[in-house]
């Protein structure tokens, strides 16, 4: 996946929260959407990383950006510091938090295991994993947007 990854995150936010982002008011919503979208290309930037150490770009889901266990601990550390703080005071508003890091960013995760290869299960599993990347190998001389996958791409921003 390259350019759905928002969207997706926008997608797991909506459905992992559920009824209870009926509670938020319409600029609250708003945010929330904007803040899941960020968090679903987030992982994305290990890209600068990579280039500013000059190593190939196609190696970045081999790091621990791509791997659903740093998010996981991420996710924790902030709700520690979030329940520390009692900010925002709304323990609902802080589950939603929660729950919306966890799902934007897990969801890029999975949206990468749809097409590409990563190294899901990192540190305890250092095998690639995919689901549909060996059926759909990228094409160096055609580009992406000459692989399937890219149509699949654009049918998770339609929805």
């Amino acid at each position: 996946m390259l350019i759905a990854h928002g969207p997706i995150a926008i997608i797991a936010t909506k459905i992992s929260n559920g009824r209870i982002l009926k509670t938020l008011k319409k600029k609250e919503l708003i945010l929330l959407y904007l803040f899941s979208f960020f968090l679903g290309i987030f992982p994305d930037f290990d890209i600068l990383y990579l280039a500013s150490v000059g190593k190939p770009p196609f190696l970045h889901h081999s790091l621990l950006s791509h791997t659903p266990i740093l998010w996981i601990v991420v996710t924790m550390l902030i709700a520690i510091v979030l329940e520390y703080f009692k900010w925002p005071k709304s323990n609902t508003k802080r589950k939603i938090i929660y729950v919306t890091i966890l799902a934007s960013s897990i969801s890029h995760m999975l949206a990468d295991l749809i097409g590409g290869h990563i190294m899901f299960f990192t540190p305890f599993y250092s095998q690639y994993l995919t689901i549909l990347g060996n059926i759909f190998p990228d094409n160096l001389f055609a580009g992406y947007f000459a692989n399937p996958l890219f149509a699949l791409e654009i049918l998770f921003i339609s929805i």
